[in-house]
This record gives C-alpha cells, structure tokens and sequence, in this order.
C-alpha cells in the first residue's frame, strides 16, 4: 500500500469547469493521480511530496473556477494500492446517491457571445454554444452526476474536432460535458403556425425572427430551458394582441434588452442590480422607470412604475436581440397559472392560438423553468427573491442538521406550486411549477415527484403537506404510501409553513425544530 492523499471538495462542483481545473493545476505542481465526480461532488487522489501537495491543496481552496461554489473542501491521508504514473481525469462510478449541491444552468458567458458572432468561428450563430462555464445544466439533467451520458445532449454524439477541444487541456471546452458545434449538435427549425416550415441556415432563420418581430408578430421561442412568447416592447399592438391572445389582462410582461446601457437609457438601475443582471443567474430584476421613450409601457406593465427587465441568459436569446436592436417582451410560453410549455408537441398544442411562428429546437428539456424574479428594497437594497426557477433551481441554501437522517418529501401549495425534498443533509427545492387547478400543472407536479425520485434515487420517510382537505396535491399522497405504509405523514397548516419557511431562510433556527412546527 501506498501513503497518498485524498481531496474532497463539496458544493456547487460539478458542470462548472473543476476537474479540468484540477487536472491542469495537478500537471502544473507534476502531481500523480486522479481527479473525478463522486456522491460528494469531487473527489481527487494524488501522490508526491506531503510539501508539493500542501501547496497544490492551498492554490486550490484559493482560487477555482468562477461558477463553483464550494460548501466543504477537506484532506487527508489515505493508502492506496498502486503507484500512479500519471495523473487524470477518471470516470466517475455508477449509481451514486446525490449528497451534494446540483449545478443550476448559466448564462451565456463573454467568450462564447464574441465567438457566436465571428463569422470566421465555426459556432458562428450557433445558438447552443456553450463551454465549461455557461450553458444549460440542470435543464437538461436526466440524473447525477453531471455527465454528458447524463444529459439530453448523450443524443448528440461529438463530432471529431468538438473531441478534440473535449481533450485539450489548454481548450476553453477541456472536459465541458455540453460541448457540441453546428456539424454535430442540435438543430433549429422556424415554422409558422399553419404547419409550413421556413428554410435557410440559423443566420436566415435569425434574421427571419428580427424581420417578424419588426412586423408585429409574436413567436414562441424554445430556449434553454422553455419556451418564451416574444413581440416587439415597443410596439402597443403588438403587446396588446399578445395580451388579449394568452388571456393575461394586467399581470406585467418581462422586458428583455440588447444589453446594459440599453436598460439605462429607460431604467433606474442600482449598481447591484447591475450585478444581478449580468451574473451567471442572469434573472428578471423588477426596475424603476426612468424614460418611458419608445416603449408600450400601458401595454407592458399597466399602471405601474417599474417594469422586469433581463439580459439575453443563451446564444439564442442573444442572437435575438443583437439583430433586433430594441427591446422584445420575454414572456413565459403558457396560459396564466399553468407551466411553461417544454416540448415541440406541447408548444404547437397550447400556444398555436397565441404564436404566429414558433422557432423550436430538438433538444430535449428534462427540467423546464420559468425565468427567476428578484427585486430588490428601495432604501437598503435587501434582495428579494419573488421566482426562484432557472439559475438557481434546484439548491436551497438550507443545509439540514447533521442530526436527522430521513428523507423528507414536502408537497407545497396548491397556487404556485414547488416541491421540495431533503437527505443527506441537503435541501432541493423544484423550479416554480404552476397553479395545480389545471390539469396538465397537477399532471407535471405528478411527474415531477416521479423523476426527481428516479433523478435522487430518492423514497421519503416523511411527507409533509397542507392540513387543507381539498388541496391538489395531497391526491398523490395516497399513491406513495401505497408503496410503502412505512412512510410518516405530517399535516402542516399553511401559515405555519410560511414562518417556518422563513425562519429557515434567515438561520433563525435549528432546521430540525423547523421540523416539527
């Protein structure tokens, strides 16, 4: 056996650019060994010098990649079997159990947006450009770890020069499990609402959507992680025909700018809403009104003073609005109340009454997400998070006491339904997922209760829900039990639920007296 020692890092680590960071730093202090995923998050083991190591241990708890967040970072010495001769970037062991933070998906990062609009780059107006630190992540998860044969993306085999950046060392797509090019990645299609398909390359098809939107038209756009209703921000008809068309009377729309100094020519806009705008979470920041100018204010935010304003978050929304030039409302793809439309089939269904054209994609969402919502508090700029969905989906800040270790399953409300589950000592709270008096609301919380039990490998000991009798959701109560009689269930009344919430926001108090409330 050989003395060796081993690193474990915890947090948000995976899908963000740390094992090829681990890798080269490794090859930079000539370290032996290997990095890889495991239930922790990552896992490395070396072999050198007690001093060398000490060195590469504290260059890494230093500075890391600017999208992980690490909750935990421990050492310590372990024996091994063999001598390593090198040092690499293992494949991470099957049918692990989630004890860790999941990666949210990114904006789109700087690099990426000046290579999607070089036209001498071979992702010249590819709209799925991505690198290890941006693109969709949890959107496209179908278990953990963050691994391409866990993603929609397995569909999409690498072509041989993505399969190069995905080996060089010294490449910005070193090891990024959502590498893909036009030659080997996923296709866009325009078609209008009659059916008939617009052809031409992305840079046609792109400048077909700008061209429409001129026109007055609305398209529903399958980004990321949905699909959005997009019109012209300036255009009264064109978001009134919006309004009257999904049913949305006086509810603001979300306002989506070409870039920053484009919503301060019509916004307040704080230095950390700013921030906000530009961080890899890229939300929708609620913002006061400076200079109404061109835009359909009565038509966008009826009556009020402050309109949701957000940045291009994926190459498709970017392309968008750098050919249109003006601010486009950005709004859910769905009826008010239920979930955002996810599917090709599901979009054309519900939304071919609202949409002249739809610009869909062939790469399957796993978790559909609305865009997340913040505001922030006029005197002292406390944040305030109205949605949390995309970006921030599916972590909660919450870590449980070391104490308890059952599998909590809580159900939520009925109105603006999320569920959240708790093991191992972590807190995963759903995207938003809808009002669950609809139909096909209540038929998504019911798959996604039966996905995130495949996705954490995952069956409750306790059920928390409402005490009202009449609630949507207690209906698949019955079902889990059924399998196991074993399951405690716990009737909580709503404002309870509510301060309890709070209280564990703000660290008030123990999460397992939470529990108990």
């Amino acid at each position: 056996m050989i003395p060796s020692f081993q690193i474990v890092i915890s947090g948000i680590v995976q899908g963000v650019g740390f094992r090829p960071f681990v890798y080269n730093l490794a090859t930079k202090h000539n370290l032996k060994g290997y990095v890889s995923n495991n239930e922790f998050g990552v896992l490395i083991v070396t072999q050198e010098k007690e001093a060398t190591i000490m060195k590469f241990y504290n260059e890494l708890k230093r500075r890391y990649p600017r999208n992980a967040r690490v909750q935990h970072i421990a050492i310590s010495e372990i024996l091994v079997a063999k001598k390593f001769d090198t040092f690499l970037i293992k494949p991470t062991a099957e049918n692990i159990a989630v004890n860790s933070l999941l990666t949210p998906d990114f904006a789109i990062c700087e690099n990426c947006k000046k290579e999607i609009l070089d036209s001498k780059n071979r992702r010249f107006y590819y709209p799925f450009i991505s690198c290890t630190e941006c693109g969709p992540r949890y959107a496209i998860a179908t278990k953990f770890p963050f691994e391409r044969e866990n993603t929609s993306l397995k569909e999409f085999e690498m072509c041989e020069t993505c399969q190069n950046e995905y080996h060089n060392p010294k490449d910005i797509r070193f090891h990024s499990q959502t590498n893909s090019c036009p030659n080997c990645g996923v296709q866009i299609f325009l078609i209008d609402n009659a059916g008939n398909t617009i052809s031409g390359n992305n840079t046609e098809l792109f400048k077909t959507v700008s061209q429409k939107l001129h026109e007055g038209k609305i398209i529903a756009v399958k980004n990321n992680s949905g699909y959005l209703l997009l019109c012209d921000a300036t255009n009264p008809d064109a978001v009134q025909e919006l309004r009257n068309r999904k049913k949305r009377q006086t509810k603001p729309f979300a306002v989506l700018f070409t870039d920053l100094l484009q919503i301060e020519k019509y916004l307040h806009c704080h230095k950390i809403e700013k921030s906000t705008l530009l961080s890899v979470q890229a939300p929708i920041v609620i913002l006061t009104l400076k200079e109404r100018l061109d835009l359909a204010l009565q038509q966008i935010t009826p009556n009020v003073n402050t309109v949701g304003a957000m940045l291009p978050n994926s190459g498709t929304l970017f392309l968008i609005s750098k050919l249109f030039q003006k601010p486009v409302i950005a709004t859910s793809g769905n009826f008010n109340g239920s979930s955002i439309c996810s599917t090709t089939i599901e979009a054309t269904e519900s939304l071919h009454t609202v949409a002249d054209y739809f610009l869909h994609h062939n790469l399957e969402i796993q978790h559909s997400q609305d865009d997340s919502v913040i505001k922030f508090s006029n005197k002292h700029k406390q944040k305030i998070i109205l949605r949390r969905s995309r970006g921030f989906a599916p972590n909660l800040d919450v870590p449980l006491s070391k104490s308890t270790d059952k599998k909590v399953l809580a159900l939520g409300a009925d109105l603006k339904n999320t569920l959240t589950l708790a093991q191992n000592h972590q807190v995963y709270t759903t995207e938003y997922i809808g009002d669950l008096a609809h139909y096909e609301t209540y038929k998504r919380f019911e798959n996604k209760v039966r996905s995130y039990a495949n996705f954490f490998n995952f069956s409750p000991d306790s059920i928390l829900h409402d005490k009202h009798p009449n609630y949507e959701n207690n209906k698949i109560i019955r079902d889990l039990k059924g399998k196991n009689e074993a399951i405690e269930n716990f009737k909580i009344q709503h404002h309870q639920a509510h301060f309890s919430a709070i209280l564990a926001e703000k660290k008030m108090c123990n999460k397992s007296k939470i529990m108990s409330v």
